[in-house]
């Protein structure tokens, strides 16, 4: 018979194996002094942030530069070690004699920077992390979570969340599993928490999305999916273009991104989706992103032309005009023109006040609308059309 024995790990690097990042891992003020012991200490909170930062913002470093480039992605800028009055501070260098120290910037950049000065020299190490979603930006989330993904191909992560994006970025990784936990409870004994497996399953994936406060639509409802670059073009389409000339198109949801700059993230949003719930297989190619034909939208297309390339090409396109206003009927062009011609809020509220008399024109005169419409909109008519046959088949209209 063996005597079972039980052994620590080390909590020093590079000997140690685990890296906890734990709810409770902020500290009311980081220690200043830098030496070998407390650059490679590992601990449980971020006591030793400082040391950690002054290694890697050290050029010589053989990680500095993804320290450096993992900085500004996160975080939107690097943060250095600098001189303080009990020895070192990690902030922003403002100027060649003044900083921004990191207990002036909001918690999740502390949060996120320890994260990543462990992250930049692990190598075959266990991650425990709990709640990576505390006190960080949407945006910042997800693109740590991207980091996280990359890392696991020499690392190992297990991580708690509450969180429905953590949940689809990292649930819809291959070789990643799922774990549900639930509290029971029966009054006079002791609470306890039972783990289970969430199955592969789409419904299964879709109801553990929904405890996490992410609204699902019915997949049955949608037939495909459009996403425009500005609203007014969702507008348009939505509720004149589709049901004067591609009326089957009515069974697809039509998404307004509100920009280019969030097309990208925002379809990458939705593919992630159908990984996670491994529904990509039937929704595969029954998507289209359609941006204006500046050179802001087709750089953003030709971006996503290239990571899905498996998709036909029509799925990722751009309109001929730089500004979907140019397809309103000619007798708002001269107006269009101005409106155009200006910048920033003006411009902006101005295309609102175009788009509320077009909108009152369809409404009111929709006969002589939708003819109007089929002149100068030809070119979006044709695309919708295009959509339609692609998904039905037979004739554009019916």
């Amino acid at each position: 018979m063996h005597e079972l024995t039980t052994h620590s790990f080390p909590n020093y690097e590079p000997e140690n194996f685990i890296y906890t990042y734990f709810s409770k891992r902020k500290v009311t003020a980081f220690d200043q002094v830098v030496n070998l012991e407390k650059t490679r200490a590992v601990s449980n909170n971020l006591q030793y942030l400082v040391a950690k930062v002054d290694r890697l913002a050290n050029p010589d470093h053989p990680r500095s530069q993804e320290y450096s480039e993992l900085c500004r992605s996160v975080l939107g800028f690097r943060v250095s070690s600098v001189a303080s009055p009990r020895g070192h501070q990690a902030g922003i260098l403002i100027g060649p004699n003044d900083y921004i120290p990191i207990e002036d910037m909001g918690e999740g950049v502390s949060s996120l920077l320890g994260l990543i000065t462990d992250l930049c020299v692990a190598d075959g190490n266990l991650f425990l992390i709990e709640e990576l979603e505390n006190d960080i930006h949407p945006e910042g989330l997800k693109t740590i979570l991207q980091v996280i993904i990359e890392k696991s191909s020499s690392n190992q992560f297990i991580i708690s969340t509450h969180s429905n994006i953590v949940l689809r970025y990292l649930g819809s990784e291959t070789d990643s599993r799922i774990f549900n936990t639930e509290l029971e409870y029966q009054p006079g004994s002791v609470p306890t928490s039972t783990i289970r497996e969430v199955d592969a399953a789409p419904q299964a994936r879709m109801r553990v999305l929904q405890r996490l406060g992410y609204e699902l639509y019915d997949f049955d409802l949608w037939e495909g999916w459009l996403f425009l670059e500005e609203s007014s073009a969702e507008i348009i389409i939505r509720s004149y273009l589709i049901p004067w000339f591609a009326p089957r198109l009515s069974r697809i949801r039509t998404i307004s991104a509100g920009g280019t700059s969030k097309i990208g993230p925002l379809f990458e949003d939705f593919y992630r989706l159908f990984l996670f719930t491994h529904l990509q297989p039937q929704y595969y190619g029954r998507a289209w992103v359609i941006a204006d034909g500046d050179d802001s939208g087709r750089e953003v297309v030709r971006r996503l032309a290239d990571k899905y390339s498996s998709w036909q090409p029509g799925h990722f396109r751009n309109w001929t005009e730089s500004d979907f206003e140019r397809y309103y009927p000619a007798r708002f062009s001269t107006i269009v023109d101005d409106v155009l011609s200006k910048k920033g809020q003006e411009k902006r509220s101005d295309k609102e006040a175009v788009l509320a008399d077009v909108k009152r024109f369809c409404n009111e005169h929709s006969d002589e609308a939708e003819g109007e419409f089929e002149i100068s909109a030809s070119e979006v008519i044709a695309v919708l059309q295009e959509i339609e046959r692609s998904l039905f088949g037979g004739a554009a209209r019916e």
